[in-house]
């Protein structure tokens, strides 16, 4: 069994710290194309970032669950 992990926050080395709600509707799109897949198992949040409140995070990461994108959140 394969498990396919993948982190949202950064900006591949810019360094800017994003997990805003459309930052990560952005970025999973792009994993998920990236992974060739259509359902990412666990979805880490890289870092905090102070900029977003935290309900803005989970709720993006509450819509992807529901949209079928992730099956688990982690930090």
């Amino acid at each position: 069994k394969v498990v396919v992990i993948t982190k949202v926050g950064s900006d591949m080395g810019q360094g800017r710290k994003d997990l805003s709600a459309a930052y990560i509707e952005k970025a999973i799109d792009a994993s998920l194309k990236r992974l060739q897949t259509d359902v990412v198992d666990l979805y880490l949040s890289h870092w905090p970032d102070p900029a977003t409140p935290y309900e803005e995070t989970l709720g993006a990461y509450q819509k992807l669950l529901d949209k079928g994108k992730i099956r688990h959140v982690g930090a």
